[in-house]
């Protein structure tokens, strides 16, 4: 007999840590029947895959290994904006950590390599301008849809930060670059952090917005059936068609109720007629809208009026009635 996991708040699996490799073995349980990734395509310096100190769980390496700017001979070198050599459907998991900094890569700092200006972009790559960083979500994104097989998982980690004073949601933008392509977005993780570098340059004029110290790890699934019925673009767009003032949301088995009581109003409707009435001598009198617009003003029997308009009595309430030709 199966034993039943007993799951509490030490046991269950929490979209929040500390420890990225924690996040990742929890995606892989979770997501890839634990299997190890298969391909990495900002595979860096495999950081994500050392044991250490800060990482809980030992990592498998992924078999396919990809980047701009390959750290290892055995890294392929890909380039921004041109397609990944992969075929069509052929990967069954992708992992992808892009940089999230903004800066020019040729800015003083940068070239003479100062220890003490720049610390994110010297630690990191970068893109310059905003536009390039939104461009390459947009283009990976779009990649990693193409590559991945039906069933298969894409594990996109970012980080939204500031530019020139503003703030560059990039987070909620993958979000809505893989919802829009045709992602299901199957699970979120948030990674926390205890400490972060800050650079003293940022606040010389005071502090302006609140120093991010958490990245999120998205997990993308390519499910056609799920992704067309859980889109939120759809969602969206249903809401916004609608005129939402004062609507009511009922149980679904009274909606159904009511839905079925407005079909037997709609047919008894079209089971209505117009009636015209003359008196006994021919005259004509007046046109009516329907049997029960007669009963209701004249207070004639139904059954009597009915008989008379179908010819089984000359006469209902001292009138002749015929139905009225439309």
């Amino acid at each position: 007999m199966e034993q039943i996991q007993n799951f509490n708040n030490d046991t269950v699996i929490r979209n929040i840590s500390f420890d990225q490799s924690e996040i990742l073995h929890n995606i892989m349980n979770l997501y890839n029947d634990g299997k190890p990734f298969e391909c990495d395509i900002t595979a860096s310096e495999l950081k994500f895959y050392q044991k250490s100190k800060q990482n809980k769980y030992d990592i498998p390496i992924p078999k396919i290994l990809m980047d701009v700017y390959p750290q290892r001979e055995d890294i392929i070198k890909i380039t921004p904006f041109h397609k990944l050599p992969l075929e069509d459907n052929s990967i069954s998991s992708i992992v992808v950590d892009l940089p999230f900094v903004i800066s020019p890569k040729t800015s003083k700092s940068k070239r003479e390599g100062k220890k003490d200006t720049n610390l994110i972009a010297n630690r990191f790559s970068s893109f310059y301008p905003a536009d390039e960083m939104f461009e390459n979500i947009y283009w990976w994104i779009k990649e990693c849809y193409r590559v991945v097989k039906e069933d298969g998982i894409v594990v996109w980690k970012f980080q939204s930060t500031i530019s020139g004073g503003r703030q560059c949601w990039s987070v909620p933008f993958s979000f809505m670059v893989a919802d829009r392509i045709g992602f299901y977005i199957e699970d979120e993780f948030i990674l926390e952090a205890k400490a972060r570098i800050v650079a003293n340059s940022h606040f010389k004029n005071g502090q302006k917005h609140a120093r991010k110290y958490t990245s999120t790890f998205w997990v993308f699934k390519k499910d056609e059936r799920l992704a067309k019925n859980n889109s939120l673009f759809k969602w969206l767009k249903q809401c916004e068609e609608q005129d939402l003032e004062g609507k009511i949301w009922i149980e679904p088995k009274e909606a159904k109720r009511l839905e079925r009581e407005e079909e037997i109003k709609h047919q008894r409707g079209r089971k209505s007629y117009r009636l015209e009435q003359f008196s006994k001598t021919g005259e004509f009198i007046k046109e009516w809208n329907s049997p029960d617009d007669v009963v209701n003003k004249l207070g004639i029997s139904k059954a009597s009026l009915s008989q008379c308009v179908n010819g089984k009595i000359k006469t209902s309430g001292g009138f002749i009635w015929k139905k009225a030709i439309r």
